[in-house]
């Protein structure tokens, strides 16, 4: 009788952890796969202006924000459209490229600023976003085609104002060096579910 009780304990505990840890390491959805501060108007992205920088150019990026702006056009059921800027300050979004070197830690940035050109956090209403890919550090940890265009779709959700998905996830909005090379069902789903 006294065997039975604990391997009944054992049993309840172990799914009681299971369960515990698949609910905190659950995927971001709907509203919660989102910056708090929705990030550019709804409005705008239906219909949102990008300019892509000389260094942008020049560094390689105009295939991958090609290849990432389509990837994200034609999402069904998602009203996303990008449109290239006659000027940089008309654009919404705008792209730029350089060695940014080791010591800032990332592939690629996100920056949101209000229309002043102040900064801005997740947690507010952006006006414009400056999207800054650092390829020398990408260089440097041999970035392979699908890894660039990965960080580049990546950065590109930021701009949509996703957020980052938990580890587990399978996301083109997961941390790391990644090789999606078109946004997940998750991310088509969340997108939709927004716009």
């Amino acid at each position: 009788m006294l065997r039975k009780r604990k391997m009944a304990t054992l049993i309840i505990l172990s799914t009681t952890m299971l369960l515990t840890t698949s609910s905190a390491n659950a995927v971001l959805v709907d509203s919660a796969a989102f910056f708090s501060g929705n990030g550019l108007p709804d409005s705008i992205i239906n219909n949102c202006p990008y300019y892509e920088d000389q260094t942008a150019i020049d560094w390689g990026y105009s295939w991958y924000g090609s290849e990432t702006r389509f990837r994200y056009d034609i999402i069904e059921n998602a009203d996303i459209d990008f449109y290239k800027a006659t000027s940089k300050s008309e654009a919404r979004i705008r792209v730029y490229a350089s060695d940014y070197g080791d010591r800032v830690g990332w592939w690629g940035h996100t920056e949101p600023h209000a229309q002043d050109g102040s900064s801005r956090t997740e947690y507010d209403a952006w006006y414009y976003v400056d999207i800054l890919y650092n390829d020398g550090k990408m260089d440097r940890e041999n970035f392979s085609s699908a890894n660039r265009l990965y960080n580049t779709l990546h950065e590109w959700g930021h701009a949509l104002s996703l957020a980052h998905q938990t580890d587990d996830a399978i996301s083109v909005m997961t941390q790391g060096q990644g090789t999606l090379t078109e946004p997940a069902f998750l991310d088509k789903s969340n997108l939709a579910y927004m716009y």
